[in-house]
């Protein structure tokens, strides 16, 4: 196997497949196909890695191949969110809470984490809107699939959160 890093479009890949559970690769470029400028061929290489690094598998499904993650998105985003920036904008404040539950923290730090917070207060909203690419979110109820974006090659502000 390969290493098992995952691009940031690997990543966007991953969170297709996350969110519909398995896809062919038609079904992946479909879906990719108005958020993202990949050409057909470049989800194929990029599905073709991922099986490669272990974190795809892949099943004959008649003449085609069903493409699914071999890693629950849970497993590899705590990993790959500090390295990559992937992070749903509405999963930033758990991720948070995880970081400071995970995480030894000095008195200085604890001080500086409720300033920060005190400081955001005052520009706190009711809910926090979801800016993952259409098709790759897998926050619950969450209105994305329904707008339509568009998204650079390697987006920096797609999901990446349980």
């Amino acid at each position: 196997m390969a290493s098992n890093k995952i691009s940031q479009a690997e990543y966007t890949i991953m969170q297709v497949l996350w969110s519909q559970n398995q896809a062919t690769s038609q079904e992946v470029i479909t879906i990719l196909g108005d958020s993202t400028d990949w050409q057909p061929n470049t989800i194929q290489v990029m599905l073709s890695r991922l099986v490669r690094k272990g974190a795809v598998g892949i099943r004959k499904r008649g003449r085609f191949n069903v493409y699914f993650p071999t890693i629950a998105e849970e497993d590899r985003t705590r990993k790959q969110v500090e390295a990559s920036g992937h992070l749903c904008s509405r999963k930033v404040g758990k991720r948070i809470v995880e970081m400071i539950e995970n995480r030894v923290l000095s008195f200085e730090d604890i001080e500086m984490i409720q300033q920060a917070l005190l400081a955001k207060k005052d520009f706190a909203v009711e809910e926090v809107i979801c800016d993952c690419p259409p098709g790759t979110c897998t926050c619950k109820n969450c209105n994305c699939k329904k707008e339509q974006r568009k998204f650079a090659a390697t987006p920096t502000n797609c999901c990446g959160g349980s």
